[in-house]
């Protein structure tokens, strides 16, 4: 993935300001979430936003059409504005960025938890606590489920990775016995 843009982190700067603000950041915070999932599974909507033949007007229609009623009128507002601005083609890329701009205001640390299989609530805790405990900030765990990793986990926070899985056991072994220097006197 690409970084953000300046536009698009002035953008998403200006709108966590705002909503903070204003004392709506929760309603925004799962706007702009419900926003960035809509687009990443909708194609559609990110052409017709990145589209120069559709006329503004009818994208912030289309917009309002999706999500009035369902978001804050701070998050209807922030539409209207990158529309008029003719910045729509941008609107994924700061809903992500917004995302990420909240987490470095509130001070959470993203990572990631790879597992053979889905985690329970009680594993997922231990790994928050463990992270927590670690860096002595709150953690925002993506799970991934891989089943090449056979079990164990892989746990990434920040730019460290903690491997435990069977997979990299296996090579560090594989590996040991290829550097295996003993020769056999006969």
């Amino acid at each position: 993935m690409r970084g953000s843009s300046r536009v698009s982190i002035r953008y998403a700067l200006s709108v966590l300001s705002l909503a903070k603000e204003k004392g709506v950041l929760d309603h925004v915070v799962a706007d702009m979430a419900m926003f960035a999932t809509t687009c990443n599974q909708n194609s559609a909507l990110v052409s017709t936003l990145r589209s120069p033949i559709i006329k503004n007007d009818k994208k912030l229609l289309i917009l309002k059409k999706i999500f009035e009623g369902k978001v804050n009128a701070l998050t209807i507002a922030f539409f209207d504005i990158i529309t008029r601005k003719s910045r729509t083609e941008y609107l994924p890329e700061i809903a992500n960025e917004f995302a990420v701009q909240y987490k470095v205001m509130k001070g959470i640390l993203s990572g990631e938890i790879v597992t053979a299989f889905p985690i329970t609530d009680d594993i997922r805790q231990q790994f928050k606590s463990l992270v927590t405990n670690a860096y002595g900030k709150e953690v925002d765990l993506k799970e991934v489920v891989k089943k090449d990793i056979i079990g164990g986990f892989v746990l990434k926070v920040e730019d460290k990775q903690l491997d435990e899985s069977v997979k990299n056991k296996l090579q560090r072994i594989k590996n040991k016995f290829k550097d295996n220097t003993y020769v056999a006197k006969y």
